[in-house]
């Protein structure tokens, strides 16, 4: 980095393979960053360039970001579906390799005058490829009843019969290969003008003025082998190839009024946006050519010599091409009052006001539709503050409830079957109707001094005509057919308490705790094939959450005790469900201590459990230890350290996904356990004083 009086140019660098994505910050300082999913190795380049002119009055920024990243990701599903009287399980395995390289610039100013002005243009661009061998089973039953865990999908897939064969509804093994670039320019403009300021009027002008363009192309392979065992059902193997060419343009411009009258601040805004999608999504089945089929001689990821060929392995039912346009006029009125009491009462409202235009062109199995659809809008937003003072400090209460509406995709209204997936047919419906979501949060702060001390949180959600998804059923393949349609009794509700505060005499000790819910109550529709009776599926699901820490600092010593512990509950309507319960928790103690000879340590040892998982080998206990050793010299200019990231070995991502169409259980692999060794030198070099 250098800096002047008025500007600063940075060049960083970062090359790992420890899953590290930071970037350096504009002070030098780096940043952690969320860890990714997988193993990942990461290669960055940037600069960046900053002035500020010496009455601040005029910034420009520009920056340049290169990045390469390699990733490989393992993954591990576990899955029920919840379906009348009967239940189905899946089993699923994923390897992937995927490599990115991307080019990021932007160039932003920004003018702090009698007009206050920004702007500026962002170019990006990426070409990515990734490939995975993935594998799938469906079963009747449990398959944990049968196998040993971790050994499912290997078991299922092993040559000549085995007991897992006679609960099996099918296996699948697929081979995917894609590859694919895209790029954008977009550039912003902002412009805001109080122009009679001086004059003791404080009306507010705003335009804001906004265009961009993309482009993407997607090219992809893949086999797809799928058998059937104890059913009717014939066997299918595809060999096919996808080509998406996209192109994308969006602009908006908009303008707003704002001004003051005593304690009311009304407001009027008016906004136009156009946005043009067009793509198409071509479908080949290469099966069908000869040579290209399971025993065939050609490779996987070729193409035939001759477009002709090619052309006469085109699926023209599941291959389709998109127009769409969507024109939008948004006309918002809005009140503010800001009552002069004690209290600093503050009372808001807005009554946007929508009316969205849409065209879609639709082409897909020889047949052409020319959609249009209109319809006005009207939602509403209301805010509502409140302060209590009282000796010593205060509460803030905020109201806040809002109501708008959601109409579906237009494509969703298409009356189309997409059988591509034999697993997952897909239709349309057009009878959809438009969503209406009520939402209503509390927001309660305590404060003591310039302290937050407790915060309660509380939300209610409600959606009437709901999108949701109608899955049937199909017994003879284990497969499904799903609709979008509309279902109403979608409601829920969370909140959360907060609360920090210093204890003991000398205030060394800090206490944190947080703890929240979140209730849902779910409506789906989850049908059978054939079955005459397609009620509503409804489930109830809770969810707990409590984190408590204690910490203590003196003289450099720095000692916390951690405990995190989630509950899950899930009841059903069904007289076949089986309630689940599931239990995440941890605890552990983080601490920073200085030892002799000036070296310091740094160590957080947890223990994660968990319970309630039909996957037993999530049913586990693992101990997770990270450990640091480090001394600096030279008055901290020069560092050396030793890390121990997951001595033990146990370092496990697992998430679980419960809702009104079934259970989800996820785990994927994780950066590996490794001790390294850091030599680190901050180097400052002052300009020379002028004589």
């Amino acid at each position: 980095m250098r800096f002047t009086a008025c500007s600063r140019l940075a060049m960083y660098g970062n090359i790992n393979n420890t899953n590290d994505t930071r970037r350096a910050g504009s002070k030098g300082e780096w940043t952690p960053s969320n860890l990714p999913n997988g193993v990942q190795t990461n290669r960055t380049a940037g600069a960046e360039y900053f002035y500020e002119n010496r009455n601040k009055t005029f910034e420009w920024t520009s920056d340049v970001t290169v990045t390469d990243l390699d990733n490989h990701t393992v993954t591990n599903t576990s899955s029920e579906s919840f379906l009348p009287l009967d239940h189905f399980y899946t089993q699923s395995r994923s390897d992937g390799n995927h490599s990115f390289t991307s080019l990021q610039s932007n160039h932003n100013f920004k003018v702090q005058k009698k007009a206050h002005q920004n702007g500026g243009v962002s170019v990006y661009y990426y070409k990515s490829r990734y490939h995975s061998l993935s594998r799938y089973g469906g079963f009747n039953n449990d398959p944990y009843d049968y196998v040993v865990k971790g050994k499912v999908l290997d078991t299922l897939f092993m040559p000549g019969n085995n007991k897992l064969l006679q609960i099996a509804r099918y296996r699948r093994a697929e081979q995917y290969l894609m590859k694919s670039d895209y790029w954008s320019v977009s550039a912003p403009y902002s412009l805001w003008i109080s122009p009679f300021r001086n004059k003791g009027r404080f009306d507010t002008f705003t335009f804001d003025i906004y265009g961009s363009y993309d482009k993407y192309n997607y090219h992809a392979y893949d086999t797809y082998d799928l058998e059937y065992f104890n059913t009717q059902a014939v066997d299918d193997y595809r060999n096919r190839y996808y080509e998406k060419p996209a192109s994308h343009y969006n602009y908006y411009a908009k303008a707003a009024y704002r001004t003051m009258f005593g304690a009311w601040q009304p407001n009027v805004s008016y906004c136009y946006t156009q946005d043009y999608r067009s793509g198409s999504n071509d479908l080949y089945r290469l099966d069908r050519l000869e040579g290209w089929g399971k025993d065939g001689k050609n490779d996987f990821a070729t193409l035939p010599s001759t477009s002709t060929e090619l052309q006469e392995a085109l699926d023209v039912q599941n291959s389709t091409h998109t127009e769409r346009w969507k024109r939008t006029h948004d006309l918002a009125f809005g009140l503010a009052c800001q009552f002069k009491n004690r209290s600093r009462t503050h009372l808001s409202f807005g009554v946007p006001i929508k009316i969205e235009l849409e065209h879609l062109l639709y082409n897909r199995d020889a047949r052409h539709y020319d959609v249009c659809r209109s319809k006005p809008m009207v939602n509403f937003n209301g805010r509502l503050q409140h302060n209590v003072f009282f000796k010593g400090g205060a509460i803030n209460f905020k109201l806040y409830y809002d109501l708008s509406q959601q109409q579906a995709d237009l494509l969703k209204t298409i009356e189309v079957v997409d059988n591509s997936n034999p697993l997952y047919i897909q239709h349309g419906n057009a009878s959809l109707q438009t969503a209406v979501v009520h939402k209503l949060t509390l927001d309660a702060l305590v404060r003591t001094g310039d302290l937050p001390l407790c915060n309660v949180k509380m939300s209610y959600l409600r959606t009437h005509n709901a999108l949701g998804t109608e899955r049937t059923f199909v017994p003879v393949t284990g497969g499904y057919i799903v609709r979008p349609v509309n279902v109403n009794g979608n409601w829920g509700t969370d909140g959360s308490v907060a609360i920090t505060r210093n204890v003991g005499k000398k205030k060394l000790f800090t206490l944190s705790n947080t703890a929240s819910y979140t209730f849902n109550h779910s409506v789906d529709m989850a049908n059978i094939d054939g079955a005459t009776d397609n009620a509503l599926s409804v489930f109830k699901n809770l969810y707990l959450h409590e984190q408590l820490s204690l910490d203590y600092s003196k003289n450099g010593w720095n000692i916390g005790a951690k405990a995190r512990a989630s509950y899950s509950h899930l009841a059903g309507n069904r007289a076949d469900f089986n309630t689940i319960n599931a239990w995440d928790y941890n605890y552990g103690i983080t601490a920073r201590i200085p030892i002799p000879g000036g070296i310091g340590l740094s160590t957080d040892f947890t223990i994660f459990s968990r319970r309630g998982y039909d996957d037993p080998s999530l049913n586990s206990d693992d101990v997770v230890w990270n450990m640091r050793l480090e001394r600096s010299v030279l008055n901290g200019n020069l560092t050396f350290a030793v890390d121990g990231f997951d001595i033990l070995h146990n370092l496990s991502k697992v998430t679980r996904t419960v809702n009104a169409q079934g259970r989800i259980e996820s785990y994927s692999n994780v950066l590996p356990s490794y001790f390294m060794a850091h030599v680190i030198y901050k180097l400052n070099i002052q300009p020379k004083k002028k004589k």
